[in-house]
């Protein structure tokens, strides 16, 4: 176990209140909605087995009537990329 889980050579310290100021990246709704649009169809699903076509219904226009449930699946989608991008 200990070959697998070394001890750390140096202590890891907390982040400054500099660091902590500091404007992370993030990804705007309008790039999302982009990168969806490019998604190809017809191929195989990805790492979360997530098929393209799943995503590309996520794109759906805010003007028309939905349900909250459809509302926040939407909204959770890019409040997850965000988090991903983030880290």
């Amino acid at each position: 176990m200990k070959r697998k889980h070394p001890l750390w050579k140096k202590a890891v310290t907390s982040l400054t209140e500099a660091e902590l100021q500091i404007e992370g990246k993030d990804i705007s709704r309008k790039h999302l909605n982009t990168r969806l649009q490019d998604l190809k169809h017809d191929v195989s699903p990805g790492l979360g087995y997530m098929r393209n076509e799943y995503l590309l219904t996520l794109l759906l226009n805010p003007e028309h009537q939905m349900t909250p449930n459809v509302a926040s699946a939407v909204e959770n989608l890019f409040y997850y990329a965000n988090a991903i991008v983030k880290v």
